[in-house]
């Protein structure tokens, strides 16, 4: 008898990327990417409303112009036996802070282009054009790869049973034809509330697979019982040629 157990799930990626800013509190001027998008990694995505450090990075760099040419000229007079060691020290940390600043400076206005981290497929998108980007909500989540598999959350009896390799059948909600998958992770915990563990099963989707989707997959482990769980006979065997 085909003795399949039936259990259902939903659609996740397999790695999440998520895409923040790094710089809260600026405008978003531009999206360039929308849920189903398949994304290269460096693809921009987001351009962020610079203006304001624009302004702060030219008198950064000002004050990297003045305390450069002031160190320099210090310098000379010091050779010359002119000024002390210490303006000279003063005159180089000071230049020296300056160039740290201009850097971060920088940086923060190469932050302002979001770029996707890696390859993969937009499922989740919070960004829109006008909006602040805070420090916590990420603007876009991206399935890495594209990848996508079944998590399901399996009663405690027949957890037990499972063991990543075995094959399944999937069903998508509104689909017909079953996909074939395999059971990759069988996670080691039970919940208390529910007594049921979570399984992720991979497979290749016919077409796209929404994240989100529901699915069902029937296991079969009739077939496999034996070796999954020993029989009573071969368990008293074994405990016999202990003693």
């Amino acid at each position: 008898s085909d003795d399949a157990d039936v259990v259902v799930g939903t659609v996740v990626p397999r790695e999440v990327v998520e895409v923040a800013s790094e710089l809260p509190g600026l405008r978003l001027r531009g999206v360039f990417a929308d849920i189903g998008d398949y994304v290269k990694k460096g693809q921009r995505l987001v351009q962020l409303d610079g203006e304001s450090l624009n302004i702060q990075s030219e008198s950064l760099q000002s004050e990297f112009d003045r305390t450069r040419d002031d160190y320099a000229r210090v310098k000379e007079l010091q050779q010359a036996g002119i000024v002390t060691k210490e303006m000279l020290q003063q005159r180089q940390a000071a230049f020296e802070a300056a160039r740290s600043r201009l850097r971060d400076g920088q940086l923060s206005i190469s932050r302002t282009q979001l770029l996707a981290p890696a390859d993969g497929l937009i499922y989740e998108r919070t960004a829109t054009v006008g909006g602040l980007a805070s420090g916590g909500e990420p603007l876009f989540r991206i399935a890495k790869g594209g990848e996508v598999e079944m998590e399901a959350s399996v009663p405690e009896d027949l957890v037990g049973r499972l063991k990543p390799g075995m094959q399944v059948k999937l069903k998508l909600a509104g689909e017909s034809d079953e996909a074939a998958g395999v059971v990759r992770l069988v996670m080691p915990r039970v919940h208390n509330a529910s007594r049921a563990a979570g399984v992720r099963i991979r497979f290749e989707p016919r077409r796209s697979a929404p994240v989100g989707a529901f699915c069902e997959a029937s296991i079969t482990v009739a077939k496999v019982s034996g070796w999954v769980v020993p029989s009573s006979e071969e368990h008293t065997s074994e405990l016999q040629s202990h003693h």
